[in-house]
């Protein structure tokens, strides 16, 4: 069963990212598409894993990442096995294995099929961009003019590495606390959602002070779900998302730390 969700699960990302590329080139190739000679691999890497059914699923990822995560480590905590567990074997073993058995369902497929994708687009497409003041979303790419593009395609892909950490980390403290999989799937996504609101007013408030044009900018537009689609502010956003997912490892790493508090808490 375990396996069956997560095979659901890849089949309908690998799915949406195929959908994604179909519409990059049912697009492109038409007669009347204006800026043909323009479309390059960056372009076609940042449209077909941001935009199109992308700017949708990545709403539901909290849902998404929470069935294939939290619903294996609630049948391991729940009821006689995690007590048998710790008995013969280490609990902190079983902690860490569990979380990273989380990060590598999360991640991996994300950093294939992103790799796979960059890929074919260089193969099948130019490695220059040339048109930028009047391109499209299937001809530009919008990048932190700091680097060149294949360094902050590695950025933005680190980037979302941290996102999808984050929402690991999130739905762990979630499920400690609700011990249900139910309820840490619905308050999973409430509290990515809220958590954004509440950082995203408050950088709004802090731009207001800052003169630094580029800062000032960075923190007026930032919103949570820029590790998943992208910015253009890529060296603020690399260190917000550093921050949150170390934020958020060092409490969950609290939550977790007492075994003796977790039998009593799951036995009930």
């Amino acid at each position: 069963m375990k396996n069956r969700t997560f095979l659901i699960y890849i089949i309908s990302i690998i799915f949406l990212y195929v959908f994604n590329i179909m519409l990059f080139f049912i697009y492109t190739s038409d007669k009347l598409y204006p800026f043909k000679n323009d479309v390059n691999c960056y372009s076609f890497w940042e449209y077909s894993t941001h935009n199109g059914l992308l700017t949708i699923f990545m709403f539901l990822l909290p849902i998404a990442i929470s069935i294939i995560t939290i619903k294996s480590i609630n049948t391991k905590i729940k009821g006689s096995y995690f007590r048998n567990y710790i008995i013969r074997d280490n609990y902190k073993k079983l902690i860490k294995k569990e979380y990273l058995l989380c990060l590598v369902k999360t991640i991996l497929p994300y950093v294939l099929i992103s790799t796979i994708i960059f890929i074919l687009g260089f193969l099948l497409f130019k490695h220059d961009i040339t048109n930028i003041k009047y391109a499209d979303l299937y001809s530009n790419f919008i990048y932190d003019p700091m680097f060149n593009p294949l360094t902050c395609i590695i950025l933005e892909t680190i980037i979302s590495i941290f996102f999808f950490i984050l929402i690991v980390n999130i739905e762990l403290i979630v499920y400690r606390f609700v011990k249900k999989l139910g309820l840490t799937i619905i308050f999973s996504f409430l509290s990515l959602n809220i958590l954004n609101f509440i950082i995203s007013y408050f950088f709004k408030i802090i731009s207001t002070i800052i003169k630094n044009k580029y800062f000032n900018e960075a923190f007026y537009s930032f919103n949570i779900y820029h590790g998943f689609i992208g910015s253009k502010y890529i060296i603020f956003t690399f260190i917000i998302f550093i921050l949150l997912s170390t934020i958020s490892f060092i409490f969950l790493t609290k939550l977790y730390k007492s075994k003796e508090r977790m039998v009593l808490d799951f036995e009930q």
